[in-house]
């Protein structure tokens, strides 16, 4: 992985953001999951992740694979995403059907 703050290039970040974060309850609800939460200041958990990836990946090549009803949300959430980048699972199966997505998509 790089150390310095210049994006690289050859890599791709992938968030993974479709759980509902029953870990979380009772913050965090079916209509308000875990990746919307404000729990360390003003940003949501989704919102300080791309935050925290992004000295190293540019936006271009950042993709959020998450539930299909909350693909709204998160384009919102991330108005520096492309809006094709935000894809929305087809069936929430957990995470190894969302990294066989990502995979095909990048």
């Amino acid at each position: 992985m790089a150390t310095s703050s210049t994006p690289t290039p050859e890599l791709h970040a992938v968030i993974m953001a479709g759980g509902q974060g029953t870990r979380f309850w009772p913050l965090s609800r079916d209509g308000r999951p875990k990746q919307f939460l404000r729990l360390t200041g003003e940003l949501t958990l989704l919102q300080q992740t791309l935050a925290n990836i992004r000295p190293l990946i540019a936006p271009e090549r950042v993709w959020v694979i998450t539930r299909q009803d909350y693909v709204a949300e998160v384009r919102r959430e991330l108005p520096g995403i492309d809006a094709a980048h935000v894809v929305g699972e087809p069936a929430g199966r957990n995470t190894a059907p969302a990294v066989a997505l990502a995979a095909r998509l990048v």
